[in-house]
């Protein structure tokens, strides 16, 4: 045992030379010990409150102890332990023992918490003297893929956010405080959805503001109020917490993760406390961000690592909005840009431009909305991008569904594609985006489709009608000249006609891989042909007995060729390939298409039938993919 103790405290020794600070090591302490802690209730002054240790609480997480402590003094017996209050150092006899860290439940009658240990917290010292030049954590490249493509939004931010979540957060036992995510610049009505998914996040939402004026800051002492930007600008998203110490130009906060995402480079700022709310259920700082003052460097278990001599890099964000009836608007924001939190950069995203979008508008009339956007690398190339969008019910601009929504959750997932891939990715340099909106619902459901000619000859076209139906009720009507290839084999062709996201889940379906860049040239290019809502497309479609294997079709397989393949397909390196694609049109108008409808075309005296008779299509021409 004695051996143990001396082993812990040359550790502790050799962690503390690298931090000019006298610490009291966790071996040292004992229930019983008093002390005090230090963290700003209002404004920039660091106020006391009274500490006393009840027990040493072993392996909370593996190899990670915690000091249980109860809060003493007034402010400790008015507000209890506070969200913002995470960092707080806490000292006995003049030595740093830690950070306050973490609280119990609601309704506690007593302020009783933990404090993260000083020599976890160090450790975050020795993980920036090996930082890695480049981390990331790549997922959900699939899931902002899919949600571009198809215009899936539900669920889509559960999905992408649900590795961050701490379920822990929601049970009664000791928890880490939940930190004060403050939003500058947003209506409560944009914030309200995502409550509670920003609490298993680990975050209590605040509303904030701009400062009336910037303070003439010093430089960081323990117990400052500190805050880590992911939004700034015209709107702002930023988390506060406190200061636990300074060593020069380095700090440490916070005393738990934010999202445990180790190495980050995310901009730091000096914060100032609006004022402390009270409340039984949990007593919360309401703050605002000022001066932006360097990077934090670790995000870990046991707290965060910032630098103030070195800055972040962010990506600015523009966004020009022109109105028949408000005329134009624009709005700037930059956004945390670093690979560490590529995952969680686009829901920030989405959040700051929904809410840019909503305060130009003030209005929950029925909108549509043109999208133009354009994506600038710093190696030259550029992504331009188009849509529309229309609202189809009295939604509110909040609700998914409102061509606000479907706007932000667009360019969000595609932004989430772009910067969440494996590849070697040239950095954004910026992005601008230009909406044009006009009052009312513009939205055309495709009814029925048409023929002129019950049988085709190969090489001939087709007279297709299409009617579309308003949902005022009104009806419109298309045609449309369709060619039908010369080299047609089989006896039947199925045609098509449907909205770009429908088409498009219906080819997944088919075929995913597909949609699966394997290069960012590739991403580029899928991303440039994406349909778009605004146009209605038609496809002529041949059964065919073909192979599907790594994302490429593989059709008019002889039969010696697609016994050796078969193989493959038993593996599971290869699918059947029902139909290939022999035509796509495309019809432009001024609405967004939904649904789909699909019939069969005769094809008289193929060039051979690889079909037998009992596979033709009869009766039902309802496309077979749910339509809107």
């Amino acid at each position: 045992m004695i051996r143990l103790t001396i082993i812990f405290l040359l550790s502790a020794i050799t962690v503390n030379a690298q931090w000019n600070t006298e610490i009291m090591p966790l071996s040292e302490i004992r229930p019983g010990m008093t002390g005090k802690g230090k963290t700003v209730y209002y404004g920039t002054e660091i106020k006391e409150f009274g500490v006393e240790v009840l027990e040493i609480m072993q392996n909370l997480y593996p190899k990670f102890d915690v000091i249980l402590v109860r809060l003493t003094g007034e402010n400790a017996e008015r507000y209890g332990i506070v969200s913002g209050m995470s960092g707080s150092p806490v000292y006995i006899d003049g030595k740093l023992i830690g950070a306050l860290a973490m609280r119990f439940g609601q309704f506690m009658k007593e302020p009783i918490g933990a404090v993260m240990p000083i020599e976890h917290m160090l450790k975050t010292v020795e993980y920036e003297k090996s930082r890695p030049e480049s981390y990331s954590t790549l997922i959900n490249h699939e899931t902002y893929l899919d949600a571009t493509f198809t215009g899936e939004s539900k669920d889509l931010w559960h999905k992408v956010l649900k590795p961050f979540m701490r379920s822990s957060q929601r049970t009664t036992g000791l928890q880490t405080i939940l930190t004060p995510l403050v939003f500058s610049g947003f209506q409560a009505e944009t914030l309200a959805p995502f409550k509670d998914l920003f609490q298993e996040l680990g975050f209590i939402i605040m509303a904030g503001g701009s400062a009336s004026q910037v303070d003439s800051l010093a430089s960081f002492e323990p117990g400052s109020a500190v805050s880590i930007l992911f939004v700034g600008g015209d709107v702002g998203i930023d988390a506060t917490g406190t200061v636990t110490d300074v060593d020069g130009d380095r700090l440490l906060a916070f005393g738990h993760q934010i999202f445990n995402l180790g190495p980050i480079a995310v901009p730091l700022a000096h914060a100032k406390i609006l004022t402390t709310l009270p409340s039984l259920m949990g007593s919360s700082k309401m703050a605002i961000s000022t001066l932006e003052a360097g990077s934090f460097r670790q995000d870990r278990l046991s707290g965060a690592l910032g630098n103030t001599r070195e800055k972040a890099a962010t990506l600015p964000i523009s966004l020009n909005m022109m109105s028949e009836h408000f005329g134009q608007e624009s709005f700037r924001f930059d956004m945390a840009y670093d690979t560490s939190i590529n995952n969680l950069s686009p829901f920030f995203f989405r959040i700051a431009l929904f809410q840019a979008i909503v305060a130009s508008r003030l209005s929950s009339q029925r909108v549509s909305t043109e999208l133009t956007g354009l994506v600038r690398f710093a190696d030259g190339q550029s992504l331009n991008f188009k849509d529309f969008f229309s609202t189809t019910r009295d939604l509110g601009v909040v609700e998914t569904g409102s061509d606000v929504a479907m706007v932000s959750d667009l360019t969000a997932s595609l932004m989430g594609a772009l910067i969440v891939n494996d590849f070697d990715s040239p950095d954004i340099t910026d992005v601008k985006l230009d909406l044009k909106t006009r009052p009312g619902e513009r939205v055309l459901k495709i009814r029925s489709i048409r023929q002129d000619k019950s049988m085709v000859d190969p090489g001939d076209s087709l007279l297709l009608q299409i009617d579309l139906l308003n949902t005022n009720g009104t009806t419109r009507e298309i045609s449309k000249v369709i060619p039908v290839p010369e080299k047609v084999k089989a006896r039947y062709l199925t045609l098509i006609v449907g909205s770009g996201p429908t088409l498009t889940r219906y080819e997944m379906q088919l075929n995913t891989e597909k949609f699966r860049p394997y290069d960012f040239a590739h991403l580029l290019r899928l991303l440039k042909e994406r349909r778009q809502n605004n146009r209605i497309y038609i496809q002529l479609r041949e059964r065919d007995g073909g192979l599907v294997v790594h994302g490429q079709e593989l059709t008019s397989l002889p039969p010696s060729v697609r016994g050796v393949m078969d193989s493959r397909r038993a593996s599971g390196e290869a699918r059947a390939l029902t139909d290939r694609l022999l035509v796509e049109m495309n019809v432009p108008v001024d609405a967004m298409v939904q649904g789909a409808r699909k019939l069969i075309v005769r094809i008289n005296q193929p060039q051979k039938a690889t079909l037998p008779e009992s596979d033709q299509l009869e009766g039902d021409t309802v496309f077979y993919i749910q339509s809107n």
